[in-house]
């Protein structure tokens, strides 16, 4: 679960690294054929591994989530609606070489990686703080 969750990071940082790099960094490489080929690669490698590894990560700590409904629920779905916003919009801007949407893109990712550590905060404190249940010791047996 922790590659798996190394690699959710990994490649949402990359993700949002080239998107900046290729709209405000280097915006005469868009023009390159050659050069956004390799993005549009890149783009659509990360983008399904953020889907897979952010899937994995969901099913397996599911069950944290219920200690902590209200908050970690709503969190949950506007980092889920923000990384699909994001994904679709850099996908939309490769394939109509828009810079624009591709920085929006950038924007709306780190929105979303906010709302995932905050998450993150989160789980882990009702984690901390839930009792752990004991059993009761039986009758004639101490």
């Amino acid at each position: 679960a922790i590659l798996s969750r190394w690699a959710h990071v990994a490649s949402a940082c990359l993700f949002i690294g080239a998107a900046v790099a290729f709209s405000l960094l280097a915006p005469r490489a868009w023009d390159d054929p050659a050069a956004h080929r390799r993005f549009k690669t890149l783009l659509h490698a990360l983008s399904a591994l953020l889907i897979l590894t952010g899937a994995f990560n969901a099913w397996w700590v599911w069950g944290a989530y219920h200690l902590a409904p209200g908050a970690t629920h709503a969190l949950f779905g506007i980092h889920l609606l923000l990384a699909l916003a994001a994904i679709a919009l850099a996908e939309a801007a490769a394939s109509r070489r828009k810079l624009a949407t591709l920085t929006l893109a950038a924007v709306i990712a780190l929105a979303g990686v906010a709302a995932a550590s905050t998450l993150k905060a989160l789980r882990e404190k009702a984690i901390s703080t839930t009792p752990v249940p004991t059993a009761p010791i039986a009758a004639g047996t101490a």
